[in-house]
């Protein structure tokens, strides 16, 4: 799973939507650990959907790592799906 989030955060990077300034071994194993902490959270879980615990923390995870063109794609698809 790391080295899938590291995958997609190098592809970001070099079609210009993440920062390249970040530690991506990091990010990825920070984003990891988030997903986990909030499986196993039973306060977060019993009160909220799986679906809209992901798409929440997907959506915090990208705005962290985008760039200003990551933020304005991320924001056009959001759009887009309403």
């Amino acid at each position: 799973i790391v080295n899938n989030i590291m995958q997609n955060m190098e592809e970001g990077i070099k079609q210009g939507l993440y920062r390249n300034d970040m530690n991506i071994d990091i990010i990825a194993r920070f984003y990891l650990a988030r997903i986990e902490n909030m499986l196993h959270n039973e306060e977060l879980t019993n009160e909220y959907s799986y679906t809209e615990l992901f798409n929440t923390l997907f959506i915090y995870h990208i705005r962290g790592i985008a760039n200003k063109n990551g933020i304005e794609y991320l924001e056009n698809k959001m759009k887009s799906k309403l």
